[in-house]
């Protein structure tokens, strides 16, 4: 996954050198944040196809084009579900042009203070959504032929925080049934 600000003329270099010196790239995941970059998202799309034609570019935010709809913070469910996006509903109800979805959101849960999409701050070092919280959206991302992507982001460091490791290790060990998903489900359920 690469994702990238929009493309100008300044920057438009990097974006073909990504395109073109490092083989096949399976999405693009474009942050409309900060703008389009000066191409519509319809030109960005072409431009990235003219170099990568099998490649699905997606778009958080704005007009809608391209093969993928992005769902920041969003959930799994199928392609055309307004109510698996926070920030595209109109697009994921209304656009025809999408193939799959993609929906992601930072394994850092809501917290008070720091950043969320990257390294906040060493205080929020034991915060982490819980694997099985992660393990329960993969799945969905299976039954619906969704790409699934969880942020991490270093710490300051450079690496993994502790917590993010001990998580995905977790979810690892339910996706290749080493841990019974279904029997952790049923006994939270008794204790309740």
């Amino acid at each position: 996954m690469v994702g990238f600000h929009g493309i100008t003329l300044s920057n438009g270099q990097q974006l073909e050198e990504l395109c073109t010196k490092y083989g096949p790239i399976e999405f693009f995941w474009m942050d409309h944040a900060q703008s389009d970059g000066g191409l519509s998202h319809e030109a960005t799309v072409e431009w990235v196809h003219q170099f990568q034609p099998n490649c699905f570019v997606g778009f958080n935010h704005g007009e809608p084009a391209g093969r993928l709809s992005l769902r920041e913070m969003g959930k799994p469910g199928p392609v055309g579900d307004a109510s698996t996006t926070t920030y595209n509903k109109d697009a994921e109800a209304n656009y025809k042009g999408y193939l799959a979805a993609e929906f992601t959101y930072p394994i850092l849960p809501p917290h008070e203070g720091g950043a969320m999409w990257f390294y906040s701050l060493p205080k929020h070092d034991t915060l982490c959504h819980p694997a099985e919280k992660i393990y329960k959206d993969y799945l969905g991302a299976v039954k619906y032929g969704n790409i699934f992507s969880v942020d991490v982001g270093p710490n300051y460091n450079g690496k993994i925080r502790d917590i993010d490791v001990k998580t995905l290790n977790k979810v690892g060990q339910y996706i290749r049934k080493e841990i019974n998903f279904t029997e952790i489900l049923e006994n939270s359920k008794n204790a309740n």
